[in-house]
């Protein structure tokens, strides 16, 4: 990957499959993004407390949302898709 110097962080929580407003929103200009920025794009999975007692349907959702983005443009090779409940820093950060 080339470096580019600016950097760009956007995330989506792993509810569901996005739907059309989740592209006009968002995915659209995240697609335009990463051919400017040096991009991370999180999966908020740690955010959706409201299924906390259904982990399966949150893993089903996280794949829904890395396939959506794939679907709509956004590119790995360009960009880096980050699950935030892999990285342990995220929940350490929460008990400072």
């Amino acid at each position: 990957m080339e470096w580019r110097q600016e950097t760009d962080i956007d995330r989506n929580q792993a509810t569901g499959p996005l739907h059309l407003g989740h592209y006009a929103g968002a995915l659209e200009n995240w697609v335009g993004l990463q051919t400017r920025y040096d991009c991370s794009f999180l999966i908020a999975d740690y955010q959706v407390s409201d299924y906390a007692d259904d982990m399966a349907r949150v893993r089903e959702a996280v794949w829904e949302v890395a396939l959506d983005w794939l679907a709509v443009g956004l590119d790995p090779e360009r960009s880096s898709f980050v699950i935030e409940s892999l990285i342990p820093e995220h929940a350490e950060l929460t008990l400072c």
